[in-house]
């Protein structure tokens, strides 16, 4: 794969510093932050292939684009800290910077191809891609000493290049990530046309959500958000049990993550199947083939559990989890170009005997329900109880757990991952798109029962519908070889 080495570190802050001076410290966040672990990355790589033209994506033409972008960014120059009473993430700090990596690798981005189809995949990378992105140090220590926001440059042997960007969670959702990359190139774009005026087209809102949390609403509003009893969240009253660390000899399996490809012919098929045949219900794309896949992944378990001669209905729990953007028009109709973090939690559980034995529409239209249960009233209620609250970390996901069973889903694909992500144009004047634009697989990313649903490089051509999908799913070694998992496996 070739080995990655860093050979330079900048560290930025914004190109105008009247931008940090107009900001408040310590810089609040909203209510909606309140509930993202803070040990949680949101990451992408942006992959470019090598041009005969000319060198891409400058070094120091990307320098200045992150100091101007920051200009409108300014608070991720700053450090997280937690607020004393509310235990709410605030950025302090404000003007230590982030940081730009600047790397180069060894290998070249053509021979790094592996899979059978020709096209480049996360697992080609190095490092399935983390070696591409900026260290991360998911101890609290780290996520408050470390930058919010950092970016790394890598060149390849053949002259292509690789963009790594990464947020801390608490700072962004993945819908914020493509929407500062895509700002990010298109100031790249102005520099090097010569603009005098480095704007962007579309500035982003960077204020949250009932920022300050629990000082954004009047005394009667807090007290009528508290007896609400919010369907996904709960207070815990009991202090936190100190977990024992797992043992370095555990004889857990590994998990290993592997991407799968859906076309769009196949994507039909699985709605089809996934659809109530009495038509008495509809399900979209993400629906069907997350119940496809939670469906799958749940028989898989089973006949791994049988194996071992244990009886699966007591071992394994039946959630499966997911998130909404609320951004919309019919949620919390948040500007277009909203940066902070925008996502409502969603768990539904599936009986065992409908996902061994069922068929796959009411497995979909549980999920369905779930997704579609979720109203405006219930999400501007839910995230006023949360902002009510005076101490945030007692604040839980109900029925949210990482054990045996579960799935969690999360839709990447519904945001824009190719589409104006170019920084430079070939000798024609056409874009240089990125052929390959994908979180990494790391710590955060390869847990166990995590699908990651991705769009493809066909989102530059709008030519299908629905476009086809990739799906970076984590699953417990062994799952890979079972039967129930074959039809899948045989995309690998």
């Amino acid at each position: 794969m070739g080995q990655v080495e860093v050979i330079e570190r900048h560290v930025l802050t914004c190109a105008d510093e009247d931008k940090i001076a107009a900001l408040e410290s310590p810089y609040k966040f909203g209510a909606l932050e309140d509930l993202v672990f803070p040990f949680v990355p949101v990451e992408n790589v942006f992959v470019y292939p090598q041009s005969a033209d000319q060198e891409l994506v400058s070094v120091d033409r990307l320098k200045q684009a992150l100091s101007s972008v920051l200009n409108y960014y300014p608070h991720l120059t700053g450090r997280l800290q937690f607020d004393e009473q509310t235990k709410s993430p605030e950025i302090n700090r404000l003007d230590t910077g982030c940081e730009l990596h600047v790397a180069k690798c060894s290998a070249r981005i053509n021979d790094l191809v592996s899979h059978k189809s020709g096209r480049l995949l996360v697992t080609d990378l190095p490092g399935s891609g983390a070696d591409l992105t900026p260290p991360f140090d998911p101890s609290l220590e780290g996520v408050c000493r470390d930058p919010i926001l950092a970016v790394q440059h890598t060149r390849f042997a053949c002259g292509g290049v690789t963009l790594g960007v990464r947020t801390h969670h608490i700072a962004a959702d993945a819908c914020s990530i493509f929407q500062f990359s895509r700002d990010l190139a298109e100031m790249y774009r102005n520099i090097a046309t010569g603009a005098h005026e480095t704007t962007l087209s579309n500035p982003p809102v960077i204020r949250s959500y009932l920022q300050g949390s629990v000082s954004a609403l009047s005394e009667e509003e807090r007290s009528k958000a508290l007896q609400y009893n919010p369907p996904g969240l709960y207070v815990d009253d009991t202090p936190p049990i100190e977990i024992p660390e797992e043992s370095a000899e555990s004889t857990k399996p590994s998990v290993v993550g592997h991407v799968l490809r859906f076309t769009s012919d196949e994507l039909k098929e699985i709605k089809q199947t996934a659809t109530d045949p009495e038509g008495n219900n509809w399900v979209s794309t993400f629906e069907a083939l997350s119940a496809y896949l939670a469906q799958k992944v749940y028989q898989a378990r089973v006949e791994l559990l049988e194996s071992e001669g244990k009886i699966a209905s007591e071992h394994l729990s039946s959630g499966v989890f997911s998130a909404l953007n609320v951004r919309d028009l019919d949620r919390l109709n948040l500007p277009p170009a909203y940066f902070p973090n925008a996502f409502y939690a969603v768990n539904t559980a599936i009986p065992h005997e409908t996902y061994t034995n069922g068929p796959l529409w009411k497995v979909a239209k549980a999920i369905h329900t779930a997704i579609r249960s979720i109203d405006q009233d219930t999400i501007k209620q839910t995230v006023d109880w949360v902002a009510a609250q005076p101490d945030k970390s007692r604040i839980r996901f109900k029925n949210f757990t990482l054990a045996e069973g579960n799935t969690t889903l999360t839709q990447w694909s519904r945001y824009n991952m190719y589409i104006d992500m170019y920084f430079d144009h070939d000798r024609n004047g056409t874009p240089i798109h990125p052929i390959l634009s994908t979180p990494p697989f790391t710590v955060t990313t390869r847990i166990e029962g995590l699908a990651i649903f991705i769009a493809t490089e066909k989102q530059l051509s709008k030519t299908e519908y629905p476009p086809s999908l990739d799906v970076l799913l984590s699953l417990s070694n062994p799952l890979w070889n079972t039967s129930s998992l074959k039809h899948i496996a045989d995309k690998l």
